[in-house]
């Protein structure tokens, strides 16, 4: 499954609605130099951290998407919200330190 949160629609999309937040991420020269402080080192997949992480449930509704059930055109599409964090949004850097 994929959302691309800078997909536009009428001129808008869903980075330029919700607000970035700091880039708190770690330059690749620093965890590099880290990492050879200590022995033990520890390793994530960082897009699957953010499909484990709930959106709190005031911000769902930011979330929110049609969906048409089995790809079926003739249905009519079903109003639903993501309830995780989408990996492509502008907000995302910040998210792990406001764990």
């Amino acid at each position: 499954m994929v959302f691309n949160c800078s997909a536009k629609y009428h001129g808008k999309s869903l980075n330029d609605q919700i607000l970035q937040g700091p880039d708190l991420t770690n330059s690749l020269v620093g965890v590099l130099t880290r990492f050879r402080q200590d022995s033990v080192a520890f390793m994530l997949d960082v897009e699957a951290l953010f499909h484990h992480v709930c959106v709190g449930p005031d911000d769902c509704n930011a979330l929110r998407f049609l969906w048409r059930p089995d790809g079926n055109v003739d249905l009519e599409p079903e109003g639903l919200m993501m309830t995780v964090h989408l990996f492509s949004g502008v907000s995302i850097p910040a998210v792990p330190i406001l764990l």
